[in-house]
């Protein structure tokens, strides 16, 4: 470890340069901060800057709502929306290596292309209405975990196609539209629907288990597994040039900004 690299679990840096120290929930426009030794993890010297100034959020919540909460077994169905977003293609990764099979929704073909490409088992394009008949089919009748970040007509989907005793995590709200149901939809085959919200579960974790979560991170960090594709670094003095990038349509990764040399 070199002295000083750490970074901050309440928060995902927006720049390298200042996950390379350590941050506080106060914000992260800042080189440096004067923080207690408690709010500061360690990060390993191999692990690159740009993938520091990501370590947390969305690895981390790819990891406990697959192996943590709902414990997805090896060689079962698991499907997700926004399956082409930074944290989808980490469950699709996470699925390939612990061996879980992935049904991945997304909008867009190309989007399908990209993500077979990356070794996503099965890509679905869907807006809703078709979905749960095309997972049922897949699967033989329906999946039993599920991950929705969408809401609306498609997360409503996405209930019709659990299996019996079917359990979905709801962790966002990307159409802003509420998810319409039937309680009878839950109420036969007794399916559950629940929500997962990163701080809320670090709230009830001791403190080794957090170390133990960090070490896990990094380990599937060091394997290609809960790293993010980058689509470009910027000093911070040239962010306009960044604000296009990241305004790009059908950009793949994250643009940073680096505050600092």
């Amino acid at each position: 470890m070199q002295p000083g690299r750490g970074c901050c679990p309440s928060c995902a840096a927006s720049s390298p340069a200042a996950a390379s120290r350590s941050l506080t929930a106060a914000g992260n426009w800042q080189e440096q901060v004067v923080i207690s030794a408690r709010q500061a993890v360690p990060v390993a010297d191999d692990l690159p800057d740009e993938q520091v100034a990501m370590f947390f959020v969305n690895p981390a919540t790819g990891l406990i709502m697959t192996r943590a909460v709902l414990k997805v077994p090896r060689g079962e169905w698991l499907l997700q929306t926004a399956a082409g977003s930074a944290l989808g293609r980490m469950v699709i990764r996470l699925g390939n290596h612990f061996g879980f099979r992935t049904l991945n929704v997304v909008r867009r073909p190309e989007q399908a292309q990209e993500l077979r490409r990356a070794g996503a088992e099965h890509v679905l394009v869907s807006a809703g209405e078709s979905l749960a008949n095309e997972v049922r089919q897949l699967t033989g009748g329906g999946v039993r975990c599920a991950l929705d970040a969408v809401g609306g007509a498609l997360g409503k989907a996405v209930v019709d196609a659990l299996a019996p005793r079917g359990r979905m995590l709801v962790y966002g709200t990307l159409s802003g539209e509420a998810i319409q149901l039937d309680p009878r939809a839950l109420m036969v085959g007794q399916k559950s629907i629940a929500g997962f919200w990163l701080s809320e579960w670090v709230k009830d974790q001791g403190v080794f288990q957090m170390l133990k979560l960090f070490r896990q991170v990094q380990g599937l960090m060091r394997q290609k597994v809960l790293t993010t594709e980058i689509a470009g670094t910027f000093a911070l003095e040239d962010f306009q040039r960044a604000l296009t990038q990241a305004q790009v349509p059908g950009k793949t990764g994250k643009v940073l900004l680096r505050i600092g040399k």
